[in-house]
């Protein structure tokens, strides 16, 4: 009972290790396969800010192992080749989510800051002021999100 820290840290990290490798078990390589062509499908294209076409480079997933947090389109403009990402709408619901949550929390500590210990209220409402601090950066971030999916439309 005492060692069940050790052991189970090492039972989840075999079991991850055995998920990645199962990909590679069930679809082996076959020497002398032709290889795929490349798939033309993927998300259309949006509008630079000069107004040309941008295509897609790059597809990123981002979450947890089970929850799903948005997903994160890279493209590359043909015109003046810069270029941008543009989130999809979950990811930028989520970042608002979190920015809402992280003001309410900041908010509630510095008007009603918890602990009765001597200088407890006092240090829980600069900790609140923290929160608050991070709660306006994430609405930034999630502002930004949302301006960039603004900014490039779909052509």
């Amino acid at each position: 009972m005492l060692l069940m820290p050790a052991v189970i840290p090492g039972l989840i990290f075999l079991a991850s290790a055995r998920e990645k490798a199962r990909a590679w078990a069930d679809n082996p390589l076959v020497e002398g396969a032709p290889v795929p062509a490349p798939s033309t499908s993927g998300p259309p294209p949006r509008r630079c800010e000069c107004s040309a076409p941008a295509t897609c480079r790059r597809i990123a997933h981002q979450g947890t192992w089970t929850v799903r947090l948005g997903t994160r389109h890279d493209y590359e403009c043909a015109g003046c080749g810069s270029r941008f990402s543009v989130h999809d709408a979950w990811g930028i619901v989520v970042a608002g989510l979190f920015a809402l949550v992280l003001l309410g929390l900041g908010t509630l500590a510095i008007l009603v800051p918890p602990g009765k210990a001597v200088g407890a209220e006092r240090s829980n409402q600069w900790f609140g002021l923290g929160l608050a601090v991070l709660g306006v950066c994430a609405l930034g971030w999630f502002g930004w999100r949302l301006q960039q999916r603004l900014v490039h439309p779909l052509s």
